[in-house]
């Protein structure tokens, strides 16, 4: 397992390889920037360990030309404080498996996903709270372009004994019209009474009334439809604390937007 204690970036292409596993464990505050590339179907196999004390912002940007294959499991220990975001904008076909252990008394956890695609996207989520004392807030944000698929099942889940511990997710899909398909699973397994809980989940075509009022104020309809996307999937950006990959994260959401509505 690579120990990362200062911030880098991580290229995976699955041109050199088609199946990758990586193992880090993260210590101290650190920004780790993975970026997928590459033209060829990929199966990923991650594991990310946060070491007690640690402050980690993980940024998962998903560039590959064909399907990827995604296992990620991510273990955070005692006073760990970690942010994943995703960024899975390609028009690629994804399975997305994700797996979140607070295994540490006053971990911390945050993920927001940002999806957007034309072809079929699946992300599958499991937080654990093994722990008392710890707090899990899990975000998805989806767009099923024109005969594309976007699914989200979430599932969190407080164990016995783990009094004290907050766990919430929300989880928001924007179908384009009526050939592009969402589903939300959003599931909640409590077995302790002294904790906090909840889900939300909306799904829906963009507003027709919001587009026509911005239109009447001279933008046209691809002008709006643009601010309306990238509006929608701004919030993965708005925990990252880091103004370079905040900046990033920005670029990367207006330029795939752009290229989509073009």
């Amino acid at each position: 397992m690579e120990t990362v204690s200062s911030s880098q970036t991580v290229v995976i292409s699955s041109s050199d390889s088609q199946s990758v596993s990586r193992q880090f464990a993260v210590q101290g505050e650190t920004y780790l920037v993975m970026m997928i590339e590459g033209d060829r179907k990929l199966d990923l196999q991650l594991e990310v360990r946060a070491l007690e004390g640690s402050r980690m912002t993980f940024l998962l940007i998903n560039h590959n030309r064909e399907e990827v294959i995604l296992h990620d499991s991510y273990h955070l220990e005692a006073d760990s404080e970690s942010v994943i975001a995703y960024c899975q904008l390609n028009d690629y076909p994804l399975q997305a498996d994700g797996e979140y252990h607070l295994d540490g008394q006053g971990a911390s956890l945050k993920v927001q996903n940002a999806a957007m695609t034309s072809d079929n996207k699946v992300f599958r989520q499991n937080t654990l709270h093994n722990e008392r004392n710890t707090t899990a807030n899990v975000n998805n944000y989806g767009i099923a372009m024109k005969g594309g698929s976007c699914d989200f099942d979430v599932r969190n889940r407080i164990g016995k004994g783990c009094h004290g511990s907050e766990t919430h997710q929300t989880s928001r899909i924007l179908t384009y019209d009526s050939q592009s398909r969402g589903r939300i699973l959003p599931v909640l397994y409590i077995d302790d009474n002294d904790v906090r809980a909840s889900h939300a989940a909306t799904m829906g075509q963009p507003d027709r009334d919001q587009i026509f009022y911005m239109q009447t104020r001279g933008l046209s309809y691809q002008e709006a439809m643009k601010l309306i996307t990238v509006g929608y999937l701004l919030p993965v950006s708005e925990v990252i604390d880091d103004e370079n990959i905040n900046s990033l994260l920005r670029q990367e959401i207006e330029t795939k937007v752009s290229e989509c509505l073009m």
